[in-house]
């Protein structure tokens, strides 16, 4: 089964991740907090998967675990995947145990949330460690362990991973199979908008009432008891306090977790921002169009790239008009496929392309070429980047977390209203297609209010946001600033979705965690602008866009 990380449902610059492991997750039986055993089984994870023998004993943990026999409790236990040789001997893995009904907790199933700590390169390391939240909501963390192996983050403080209820190697999963299958089913099918969203609805529908039939109550499953999860694996630790990394929907998580236990939070870095008070589903069309304006101007202004591809804008609206008319037709070929794959590539794809592209700068200026290729008839990279882009990305909890956080703090009629605003060549377009109609599906009840309050406090906050961004817009980062007494924003104009992974944000985050109570500096300069390639001169360029042209196996 094969789910593009930017394909018809549009999540939003998946992560790539090895396989679909996440289908194999063992789900929850008839075990209540008043029957759970003294320790866990090795196997509470699916076959361990891909563990090297490395990683199967668990080794001594840099914290000391408050021991208890009723929830919530850390097990130590051996890492559900590899652990990278550069960190072998630096990680230590295990589960938090924790109801899944936080209302009633006695008779609650319960939730096993895979954890993994990585030991500092300090000999004296900092006693207040990092903890990453993930965005999504739905992408683990675990399965990117490797993506650690060099962090800077790790020079002087231990840093805590850990797969949000409902995610990745956590129990139960609530990955909707469903999903993939519709994609399996409608790829090379020219559907119109109807018709997609009665298949998005079918397969979610499916979806629902298996996890359903399996026990599981979606209605646990939301921001408000993942900030719990957070709170309960400090207390589980013994971690007096600690630092919150979040990016994306991470920063909401953060945020929730500031304001409902604001005394174990020393600092926190929070990179793209969700703010709980906005209204992401009213907000989303002027969002994407401000990005994608934005992304125009940088090219009209920029004499190389102005030069080679003077009419970018209305050749990516027109080629969406005409692709929406006659689609392309391309043959994907995967690795552990026997035989080509067909899609249709739509002007809608062509969108969520110039989406996805926006979330990464040092892909991003490869757009222009790659959308020029297109127009010419010649996929050849175009394909590479389908091939190379599946995902692994817990729907189910995408779904339970919107709906009950989201969906209700919308207005449909302003979505519409909104999405008529959008230039003619993008109209029948949705960022967000069919998800009312969906959480009606979904019927998990909604959050309380507090939830999508603003968040206020004295807990320093660095918030950073870049200007490229389709989804989380530098504005909101200033929103979520102006509500939090200690709060540094920071803005980069040629950044996209998630600064800190590199370069100045990455020194600002730094020396932030170093002195959290003044705001930062950095020995950086301001970010260049991007480098538009304009000629398929280069080698080793993302999906080959650049590459000399050659001939296509």
């Amino acid at each position: 089964m094969r789910f593009p990380r930017n394909g018809v449902f549009n999540r939003f610059a998946i992560l790539l991740l090895g396989g679909f492991a996440a289908l194999l997750l063992t789900l929850p039986g008839q075990i209540s907090a008043q029957n759970i055993p003294a320790t866990l089984p090795g196997s509470f994870l699916p076959a361990q998967v891909g563990t090297a023998p490395a990683s199967r004993e668990p080794l001594q943990l840099p914290f000391t675990p408050v021991l208890r026999e009723g929830l919530p409790r850390f097990v130590p236990g051996p890492c559900p995947i590899d652990v990278p040789a550069a960190l072998r001997g630096r990680v230590s893995c295990g589960t938090l145990v924790v109801p899944e009904d936080r209302k009633n907790p006695s008779e609650s199933e319960l939730v096993r949330i895979a954890v993994a700590i990585l030991r500092s390169a300090s000999s004296s390391p900092a006693p207040d460690p990092v903890l990453f939240l993930e965005g999504g909501p739905g992408d683990p963390t675990l399965p990117s362990l490797e993506d650690w192996e060099e962090s800077p983050f790790l020079e002087k403080r231990h840093l805590i991973l850990f797969d949000q209820r409902g995610t990745g190697f956590s129990t139960p999963s609530l990955e909707c199979p469903e999903l993939y299958d519709m994609w399996d089913r409608t790829r090379d099918r020219h559907l119109t908008a109807g018709e997609h969203e009665e298949e998005l609805l079918s397969a979610v529908r499916a979806c629902a009432v298996r996890l359903r039939g399996l026990g599981i109550s979606l209605e646990c499953y939301d921001t408000a008891a993942s900030a719990a999860d957070v709170e309960d694996l400090r207390r589980a630790l013994g971690i007096p306090q600690w630092n919150l990394y979040g990016i994306s929907y991470g920063t909401r998580l953060a945020l929730e977790v500031m304001r409902r236990t604001p005394e174990g939070v020393r600092s926190a870095i929070l990179d793209s921002c969700l703010p709980p008070q906005a209204r992401e589903y009213e907000e989303a069309p002027e969002n994407m169009l401000r990005a994608f304006r934005y992304f125009f101007d940088a090219c009209k202004a920029d004499s190389r790239c102005g030069a080679a591809f003077p009419d970018l804008e209305r050749n990516f609206y027109e080629a969406v008009e005409r692709l929406n008319r006659k689609p392309l037709r391309l043959s994907l070929q995967y690795e552990d496929e026997p035989k080509p794959l067909p899609m249709l590539f739509t002007g809608w794809d062509l969108v969520n392309l110039l989406f996805d592209f926006l979330y990464d700068e040092t892909l991003l200026p490869y757009f222009p070429l790659l959308l020029a290729q297109i127009r010419a008839g010649d996929t050849a990279a175009l394909c590479r980047y389908y091939e190379e882009g599946s995902g692994w990305s817990s729907d189910g909890l995408y779904y339970s977390v919107k709906c009950r956080d989201e969906a209700s703090a919308n207005a449909p009629e302003i979505v519409r209203e909104r999405l008529k605003n959008l230039p003619s060549a993008l109209r029948g377009y949705d960022p967000f297609p069919g998800e009312f109609a969906a959480c009606t599906l979904w019927n998990n009840g909604t959050a309380s209010p507090e939830v999508n309050a603003p968040v206020s406090g004295s807990i320093p906050t660095l918030v950073l946001a870049g200007s490229y961004d389709p989804i989380t817009p530098p504005e909101w980062g200033r929103r979520v600033a102006s509500s939090l007494e200690k709060a540094y924003f920071f803005e980069f104009p040629h950044r996209g979705h998630g600064t800190t992974f590199y370069g100045c944000p990455l020194e600002l985050a730094l020396a932030f965690l170093d002195r959290p109570d003044r705001r930062p500096s950095a020995s950086c300069e301001e970010d260049e602008p991007l480098v538009f390639p304009t000629k398929r001169n280069e080698k080793d360029s993302p999906y080959g866009i650049a590459d000399p042209p050659r001939k296509r196996r």
